[in-house]
């Protein structure tokens, strides 16, 4: 299927944050904050979900539901599972200005550009707050094109 699940960020959920089924899936570099699971396999004890790449999701107060971490861990490794909900400026944001991490939390700069591999620059959700590398074309040169 190649379903790519990538910098979301799900707030507040009345139910599940996500809700997956399929295979080589891409679930990475989303904050699941809220809701009853951070991520629920609709096909578990029957077809469970294959990963091409699980991790680097930040989750508040909730679980991944369905699923079998090696070592009967709760989460992927490279998960970041916060505690108290430090994230942002209020426990149940509802704007954009409320959904951006704050500076200085556990979102900044602990993703993954390819959802295996830290990178150390790639900030969790979807809103990058840290510096963002320009990789587009300089003003003259769209000159070219006119």
């Amino acid at each position: 299927m190649n379903i790519r699940y990538i910098n979301n960020t799900v707030v507040n959920a009345g139910n599940d944050c996500m809700a997956i089924r399929g295979d080589n899936l891409s679930v990475y570099n989303n904050i699941l904050y809220g809701g009853i699971a951070a991520v629920r396999d609709l096909g578990a004890g029957v077809r469970p979900a294959s990963f091409a790449a699980l991790g680097f999701n930040l989750s508040y107060n909730n679980a991944y539901i369905g699923f079998s971490f090696p070592g009967g861990a709760p989460r992927p490794a490279t998960d970041v599972r916060l505690t108290a909900p430090t994230l942002f400026s209020t426990p149940f944001p509802t704007t954009y200005a409320q959904v951006t991490p704050l500076p200085g939390t556990l979102a900044i700069d602990a993703g993954s550009s390819n959802g295996i591999d830290p990178d150390f620059s790639t900030d969790i959700g979807a809103i990058e707050t840290g510096e963002v590398i320009n990789t587009s074309v300089r003003a003259s040169a769209w000159e070219l094109y006119r």
